[in-house]
């Protein structure tokens, strides 16, 4: 199975939402997520990165830019 094949399994089994962009689209959450959001909570919405080769995963792994420095 490639990776194409295997996100689609997972999509179509429910294991998974279907791919969005973190910035322009915001991350899949729940109503009560939103409002502590707004709320000035701190809710945990776990995401993963699917690289689209290793030049891109290296680059990433690479990064140690002010998102990871807290800066």
């Amino acid at each position: 199975m490639n990776r194409e094949e295997w996100l689609d399994f997972g999509f179509d089994h429910g294991f998974c939402s279907r791919p969005v962009c973190a910035v322009h689209d915001w991350l899949p959450s729940t109503a009560e997520e939103e409002q502590d959001f707004c709320e000035g909570l701190d809710p945990c919405i776990v995401a993963i990165r699917v690289y689209h080769d290793d030049a891109e995963k290296q680059a990433v792994e690479d990064n140690d830019g002010i998102l990871k420095s807290g800066s």
